[in-house]
């Protein structure tokens, strides 16, 4: 796949300067994860959290999880267009105030919500909210999760980590194509091998493809056509491709159903190609606002979904039909999300980010920690 060099961004927050088709993909990956969690995963897989199903929906239902995929694509372009011409230091101070302090809160609540409506399977405690802060349950064990969605959150941290070593190294501007490279084949390597549950999560083995994708693009969209990338771009969709077919067999039997492997091969490439659409063409036809409302909100919708469904299915969902309960929830949950984006996910960004650089600044040079001009929130994704 080739992209011509994107135009110049026009001024911080102006339009030309968003890529405001990644918002409304990422409005379609948070959509497909609701749609397969409160449409099939919380009723039919083995832990049976819910007893909420639209069996109707099934066919469809079932492939959501590949939002996750779809998300870490977009990850891949995001969180390298923000490293370019980034300090490791700035990097590491804009990423944790975009993804830490939304986290906490929705975290949070969660707990609350569980407290209040949890019981069997639905647990909380003070050491476990403060393992959550702490991201412990990232290389310990997930199950101390407060909510089963985390664990993408945790495999985007990685992911940072990786990116922010590169910066602090001098290798992002310089060898990031190289680097791309050699991660796919360690990937390829830790399969191949049976490498051990911590070299998976540290090396990102079974969604490296995806993330790796999405860091091409960047490429290509920012140095224009280049065949070296093309063909990594086309390893990556390979390596994807592989990742998505041996998932699929582990969800099979999870979810008690067959996942076709047409239809993961077909989703592998549509997110790929999504998201070099998206880098390629910026601009929506849609009013400006509405498409930052739709990105702003995916990522606390994202965090806030999973099991606070759950438990109100639970209490509440035997007085009502599965449509119509799925459908209040959902709403529910979006305004829910609305509100912490708009009343403090915004301004908690700009404090954090604002304090961190302050202090950074204060031991060391202000100009190793400056952010850019660039808004924050013009490239950030759910998780990313």
């Amino acid at each position: 796949m080739g992209m011509a060099e994107p135009a110049k961004p026009g001024a911080p927050g102006s339009r030309s300067s968003r890529f405001e088709w990644l918002d409304l993909a990422r409005l379609f990956a948070v959509g497909m994860v609701i749609l397969y969690h409160f449409g099939w995963r919380g009723a039919m897989a083995d832990d049976h959290l819910t007893t909420a199903v639209l069996p109707e929906w099934g066919s469809v239902s079932i492939y959501g999880y590949f939002g996750v995929k779809l998300f870490f694509v977009i990850s891949g372009f995001v969180i390298s267009f923000s490293a370019a011409n980034r300090t490791a230091l700035a990097f590491a101070i804009a990423r944790f105030a975009r993804i830490y302090p939304t986290f906490l809160l929705c975290m949070t609540v969660t707990f609350l919500a569980t407290l209040a409506l949890g019981g069997g399977v639905f647990s909380a405690s003070l050491g476990r909210w403060a393992a959550n802060a702490a991201f412990v349950p990232a290389m310990a064990v997930q199950k101390l999760t407060m909510d089963g969605a985390y664990w993408s959150i945790y495999a985007e941290v990685v992911f940072y980590g990786w990116i922010g070593a590169l910066l602090a190294a001098g290798w992002f501007d310089k060898r990031l194509l190289l680097v791309v490279m050699f991660w796919l084949l360690l990937s390829a390597l830790g399969e191949a091998m049976g490498a051990p549950l911590v070299m998976r999560r540290l090396l990102l083995i079974d969604n490296s493809g995806f993330f790796a994708a999405g860091v091409v693009i960047f490429l290509l969209a920012k140095d224009g056509f280049s065949w070296n990338a093309v063909l990594v771009l086309a390893a990556t969709t390979a390596c994807a491709s592989m990742q998505a077919l041996r998932e699929g067999l582990i969800m099979r039997d999870f979810l008690h159903a067959p996942l076709r492997a047409n239809v993961l091969l077909a989703l592998t490439f549509g997110s790929i190609a999504l998201v070099g659409a998206a880098a390629r063409w910026r601009v929506t036809p849609f009013p400006s606002a509405l498409v930052l409302a739709v990105g702003g909100v995916t990522y606390p919708l994202y965090l806030l979904h999973q099991n606070i469904g759950y438990m109100i299915f639970n209490a509440f969902g035997a007085r009502f039909s599965p449509e119509a309960m799925i459908a209040a929830v959902v709403l529910f949950l979006i305004v829910l999300s609305w509100l912490v984006w708009r009343l403090f996910d915004r301004p908690a960004q700009k404090v954090v980010g604002r304090e961190l650089t302050a202090l950074c600044a204060r031991r060391f040079s202000s100009r190793r920690v400056a952010p850019r001009a660039r808004d924050e929130m013009t490239i950030s994704s759910p998780g990313a």
